[in-house]
């Protein structure tokens, strides 16, 4: 779809792939949406068969990717060339499907893998290319459009009180400073649309807050008269809209290109922690808010890594940011001083998604790093001491059941009493088998087809 040159990165001193998109290409409007799409696709993945985006630029009316240069032979030159030793094979198809396995653990579907989108290094080193026509599935917690989302409540001991059955997908649940409403994102009319919707506790009453179709990662505002959450397209950025019923319109906060989500703010209200993607893998920023200092409104990042980090949250006393990253080699939590500098605590032992304080910052709770495709999550707590230097103990398991983890950010939120505001998902009922297909001879067949030594 685009020209792809070899440039110089004059500011880093290293060779870059530049994909530019043609004049004709780029006044369609479909494949311009498809190249933004592969831009914010590569902007979340971080895995060595992925080649890297570093930047997306816009000049003159053109657009270009700043990408990582794969130098080598496509998956496609190399079958050209006659059929490929089952040694050499066997390590090609393993990077490939380590790339496409994190790629899903995103979210993400790569919709047109072939060889010609494989390059393969003179290292032996596979990298996927081509993330243009890549769709996102539903985020891990959320249902199919054809299910069904229960809002519930849980106690420490697991017990659930349901709070309201929504028809489709719920997910990134925020509770209000008064504990009274749930701001979430909904999907489920069979589209990727979503909306920011709100949900009274106390009745059970919904409100949709948005109608854009492109609204997600909702945030109350300290004092609970606005909610930000993050709009993507044509308009990405973050957003905030007051809860009032005012008709005052959307105000954009904070314009981005590659995937800002806002994520904490400080206990003051004075900075907002978010999440940004930054040389391809994602990092915490820090920005001031309302102050008149002359750094008023200026980020800092937070730790910075060449590792992702997610789920970042300040601790009740703003002295602390919980977070995860995958330095370890998987995703892991770990608390560091704000604003730092100072030593980093790994809080769990096993791997560990989706932190979150207790309300009085005593406790941590995250989720137990699931299987893939484990029907339910353990909820783990951790006791701890914000009190002068920084002490945890050893996590424990709550309770387990079928809650969903999500990246980059949690999808419960945590009540003053110590309770938890979540999602269950209800899949749709099986379809009953009703024909069942025998093949005999498969492998027979299968011998006849393929030339004997290949």
């Amino acid at each position: 779809m685009g020209e792809v040159y070899q440039a110089t990165d004059t500011k880093l001193g290293r060779q870059v792939a530049i994909k530019v998109l043609p004049d004709l290409v780029a006044r369609d409007a479909e494949r311009l949406a498809r190249f933004d799409r592969e831009a914010r696709t590569l902007a979340s993945l971080n895995h060595p068969n992925i080649a890297a985006i570093y930047g997306l630029e816009d000049a003159g009316g053109s657009k270009a990717l700043v990408m990582e240069l794969v130098e080598g032979p496509t998956l496609a030159d190399r079958i050209a060339l006659g059929a490929i030793p089952i040694d050499e094979a066997l390590p090609i198809a393993k990077q490939i499907a380590e790339a496409l396995e994190a790629a899903h653990e995103q979210g993400i579907i790569h919709r047109d893998l072939k060889p010609a989108n494989i390059k393969v290094r003179s290292d032996g080193t596979v990298k996927v290319l081509d993330f243009g026509l890549a769709k996102a599935m539903e985020p891990t917690g959320a249902l199919s459009s054809t299910g069904t989302t229960a809002l519930v409540r849980v106690d420490r001991t697991g017990a659930e009180t349901t709070q309201a059955e929504i028809q489709g997908s719920l997910f990134a649940l925020r509770l209000s400073p008064a504990g009274t409403r749930v701001a979430a994102m909904k999907t489920g009319d069979g589209s990727r649309a979503s909306d920011i919707w709100l949900y009274d506790l106390t009745s059970g009453t919904p409100t949709r807050f948005t109608s854009t179709g492109d609204a997600g990662w909702p945030l109350f505002s300290p004092d609970g008269t606005s909610v930000m959450f993050r709009r993507s397209g044509s308009a990405a950025g973050v957003y905030a809209l007051a809860v009032n019923g005012s008709t005052t319109p959307q105000q954009r906060l904070i314009e981005d290109e590659l995937g800002l989500v806002a994520a904490s703010w400080s206990p003051d209200g004075k900075r907002l922690a978010y999440l940004e993607v930054v040389g391809g893998v994602r990092q915490i920023f820090v920005r001031p808010i309302g102050e008149t200092t002359p750094d008023a409104g200026q980020p800092r990042q937070f730790s910075p890594s060449t590792f992702d980090q997610e789920d970042a949250a300040f601790s009740p006393d703003g002295r602390w940011i919980v977070y995860t990253s995958n330095e370890s080699g998987a995703r892991e939590v770990y608390v560091q001083a704000f604003p730092g500098p100072g030593e980093k605590h790994r809080i769990s032992s096993n791997g560990g998604v989706n932190p979150a304080w207790s309300r009085n910052g005593r406790e941590l709770f995250f989720f137990a790093r699931p299987a893939p495709g484990a029907p339910t999550a353990s909820m783990m707590a951790v006791e701890v001491s914000t009190d002068g230097d920084f002490k945890a103990g050893a996590p424990r398991v709550l309770f387990e059941g079928p809650y969903g983890t999500s990246i980059p950010l949690r999808s419960y939120d945590v009540t003053a009493d110590g309770q938890f505001i979540m999602t269950r998902r209800q899949a749709p009922p099986d379809e009953p088998v009703t024909t069942l297909h025998v093949v005999l001879g498969w492998a027979e067949e299968l011998k006849a087809k393929v030339p004997s030594g290949r």
